[in-house]
């Protein structure tokens, strides 16, 4: 089954579930950038996007998380400090023996990109949405540096970018 198939697998929500027990709790405009990076390097994540202020976001996403939510395998709480809805694991979910193994093989980079700084996964989501639905990869980086509008930023997200291996020296 390909990526974005109207179809749902039966183990998406397992893939899902496995990603959140491997990175505990994550605000929910991350999560979608993360899961989104993760399928753009080749996870198996089954989601579909539309660009939405510059950046890819997935109601099928929003969805599948809602659902969780409902079923009490995972939390969606409001932190007080900055209104932010954090999600996260229960239960069996945080097990790291529950990790699918269909996203061992991405562990590294969950791990990654849970911890990069917020504006680096800016410019990396804002590249690979732009590669993934209109321009090439000089383009699509191009528009990434115009938006972060920082120097610093656009070496260090043309790094973190190859580590990924999402964007390769040209």
């Amino acid at each position: 089954m390909k990526a974005h198939d109207d179809q749902k697998a039966p183990d998406d929500h397992q893939y899902l579930l496995a990603l959140l027990a491997a990175i505990k709790n994550i605000d929910s405009p991350r999560l979608q950038k993360l899961v989104f990076l993760l399928e753009t390097a080749g996870a198996p994540l089954r989601y579909r996007y539309q660009m939405h202020f510059n950046e890819p976001y997935s109601e099928d996403l929003e969805a599948d998380l809602n659902l969780l939510t409902t079923q009490g395998f995972i939390t969606q709480e409001v932190e007080s400090s900055t209104g932010k809805l954090v999600i996260g694991s229960t239960g069996a979910a945080t097990d790291p023996q529950n990790i699918s193994e269909g996203l061992r093989p991405y562990l590294h980079a969950i791990a990654e990109l849970a911890k990069v700084d917020a504006r680096i996964l800016d410019f990396a989501t804002t590249f690979g949405a732009w590669r993934k639905f209109k321009y090439d990869s000089r383009d699509a980086f191009e528009r990434a540096v115009r938006n972060a509008g920082d120097k610093k930023i656009d070496a260090e997200g043309a790094r973190f970018l190859e580590r990924l291996g999402l964007l390769t020296k040209s």
